[in-house]
């Protein structure tokens, strides 16, 4: 039965305490996850560029940097 605001109890504040801490380990937990499944795709296509796929960007990024 839900509670109405005048019967809110410390119990049911505690609990949405805990609701929220929660939420906020899970987002931080998948955004980790989402950080290294990136960071492994970008070291994977690193090990598999040649060295004139790497020179060719160097020189794209120093002519876009000027």
């Amino acid at each position: 039965m839900p509670h109405s605001f005048r019967k809110c109890t410390l119990l049911t504040i505690e609990g949405i305490e805990n609701l929220v801490s929660y939420l906020n380990i899970s987002c931080l937990q998948i955004g980790n996850k989402r950080n290294q499944t990136q960071h492994m795709k970008r070291k994977q296509k690193s090990l598999t560029e040649t060295p004139e796929e790497k020179e060719n960007q160097l020189i794209a990024r120093h002519e876009y940097e000027k």
